[in-house]
């Protein structure tokens, strides 16, 4: 056997284990943001006052504000 076929084996091994390191990291980064955005999401969520009434919909609750009217002085003609 010569030197290059006896090494040949063991690069693609060494190459399928840097593969796999490689996706471990991905994965393990993925997980981390994805835990950060959540605990940020519910600390963002629980700060933010709710507004207007609730309403009961067909598919779950909204909330419902209802805006003044619109003045008479912002309406304006195009002539």
């Amino acid at each position: 056997m010569t030197p290059a076929a006896s090494g040949s084996g063991h690069n693609w091994r060494r190459r399928i284990r840097n593969l796999g390191l490689v996706a471990v990291m991905v994965a393990g980064l993925v997980l981390c943001s994805t835990t950060a955005n959540l605990v940020i999401e519910n600390a963002e969520r629980s700060s933010i006052a709710p507004y207007g009434q609730r309403v009961q919909i067909s598919h779950g609750e909204l909330n419902v504000y209802r805006a003044s009217a619109p003045r008479a002085h912002l309406r304006r003609s195009c002539c």
